[in-house]
């Protein structure tokens, strides 16, 4: 048995769309054995109210055959039967995705149009972090990776003499 794509760092997906942001959309399409994606059951509090969230979230049915799980590459969504071509097992409407449009105002107005787009993610992030379960994002946001947990990013020698 083979699945139909890798996942990241949170989702592991057989043959689905997965929307990121607003601004662009990424298809998984390659194999990888089945092995790489023995799940650990997840312990309540880490798992189980995700999906019902994001449903309601979402305002959309979430298919029954999906689950989380924690593979080798950490937290990751599983189906329990085969997801087949033109199945869609999961849609996050734009207006559900995170992102620099649910900045606050008053925060907006303090930064500049040269901030890029994923600096001012990391604020909206860190702002809801910062809320804690009061913030609306709070299931989300709480199962995030923690500095630990992620591994160093290598970047080519051009990058790092463009950053400096």
């Amino acid at each position: 048995m083979a699945l139909t794509t890798a996942p990241f760092k949170f989702l592991g997906f057989r043959r689905s769309l997965l929307t990121l942001s607003p601004y662009f959309l990424v298809k998984f399409q390659h194999s990888v054995s089945a092995d790489t994606f023995k799940a650990v059951k997840c312990r309540d509090e880490d798992c189980d109210d995700f999906l019902p969230w994001l449903e309601k979230k979402a305002g959309m049915e979430i298919s029954s055959v999906l689950s989380i799980g924690i593979s080798k590459y950490g937290r990751s969504l599983f189906a329990s039967k085969n997801i087949e071509a033109g199945d869609c097992p999961l849609k996050v409407p734009f207006h559900v995705q995170i992102s620099p449009d649910n900045m606050l105002p008053e925060i907006k107005s303090l930064i500049g149009d040269e901030v890029g787009h994923t600096a001012k993610l990391a604020v909206v992030i860190l702002h809801e972090q910062r809320k804690g379960q009061d913030s609306e994002w709070a299931p989300y946001i709480s199962r995030l990776p923690k500095p630990g947990d992620m591994h160093s990013t290598h970047m080519p020698p051009k990058v790092i003499k463009t950053l400096e």
